[in-house]
């Protein structure tokens, strides 16, 4: 392919989470074969030439408009917008209103740019129907947007290839890495007081780590973290359940050979209900969690159906080739 792959904004650690996939995503196409820059913004865009794909997220802010006004921009370059609510704009106390009512600005966004530029979408797979300006732009967009698992971002092609169910070992009953972020009406501490908390403050050894917790943590801690943990608990923000987009932290948990309670019917989409564990529920979440923290064999299972489903096809090497293949294509 005599494209060089470019991915715009969040190039420094610890800054933001989404750091994380941005940095996985860049060893994604090194592995693929592909010639791959990394900037944190547009200083860099100073030629028309090599041809690139640029891939960027909503940071530098409105950075796809950016790029396709930029007077280095030809009709030879191709972008891959990522696909989200908006972050900077704030939830209500009625999330599920706030959201079949929302405008999606990013759909729209690429619905606009599509007209006239070699522009698609593409992200979490999450619901549409039930929101009716994302089934808009979504329906607009029909052929332009790829929907894939999210994650995991955590461990690279050989590790995830060598990956086994980890039944054994374990320094801690409950092991959590992620960020507690947001605020009233708009973030997920109450999410974790709903689903986390009431494991790790009820005896369990417990090891939370992360931003909001006591900051970042490498891949390497990520993964021993888990590995040693009995139970890894699946808990999403309150925009995620109802867009049932299923996180990073799922794949991951399920790429490190552990298991946990699923609190997201996104799920469903990639797996049958038999072959994981799931409830909205806060008290049946709780209580499934006691069970497979003392039937840790009972976890197994559930690990090999996700871990080979993983392994085969629900990861970033099989859905990025398939992606950067099509859009070349187009």
């Amino acid at each position: 392919m005599d494209y060089r792959l470019t991915l715009v904004g969040y190039k420094e650690f610890g800054r933001h989470t989404n750091w994380f996939p941005w940095n996985r995503f860049h060893q994604v196409f090194t592995h693929l074969g592909y010639d791959c820059d990394w900037w944190p913004d547009l200083t860099q865009f100073t030629s028309k030439e090599p041809k690139r794909i640029f891939i960027c997220w909503n940071r530098p802010l409105d950075v796809a408009r950016q790029l396709v006004n930029h007077p280095c921009w030809t009709p030879d370059h191709i972008l891959l917008q990522k696909l989200h609510y908006g972050e900077q704009y704030p939830w209500t106390d009625t999330p599920e209103e706030f959201f079949r009512n929302w405008h999606w600005p990013y759909y729209e966004l690429v619905c606009e740019l599509a007209q006239t530029h070699r522009v698609f979408g593409f992200g979490c797979k999450t619901a549409v129907d039930q929101f009716p300006r994302k089934k808009l732009w979504c329906d607009k967009l029909d052929g332009r947007i790829f929907w894939i698992p999210w994650g995991s971002s955590v461990y690279s092609y050989e590790e995830l290839m060598r990956a086994a169910p980890v039944m054994a070992g374990f320094t801690h009953d409950v092991g959590f890495v992620g960020s507690r972020w947001g605020q009233p009406h708009r973030g997920n501490a109450a999410d974790l007081a709903q689903f986390l908390e009431p494991l790790t403050n009820n005896g369990y050894r417990s090891l939370v780590r992360g931003p909001g917790f006591c900051g970042p943590v490498s891949d390497a801690e990520h993964a021993g973290i888990l590995k040693t943990s009995r139970l890894c608990p699946i808990v999403h923000a309150v925009n995620w359940r109802i867009e049932r987009g299923v996180q990073d932290r799922f794949w991951t948990v399920f790429s490190s050979g552990r298991f946990g309670v699923v609190d997201n019917e996104g799920v469903y989409e990639f797996f049958d209900h038999a072959d994981v564990v799931c409830t909205t529920d806060p008290g049946e979440y709780l209580e499934l969690s006691r069970y497979y923290l003392a039937h840790v064999e009972a976890q197994r299972p559930y690990i090999e159906k996700v871990l080979g489903r993983i392994q085969r096809e629900y990861n970033y090497y099989v859905t990025w080739k398939r992606i950067l293949e099509a859009v070349v294509r187009e």
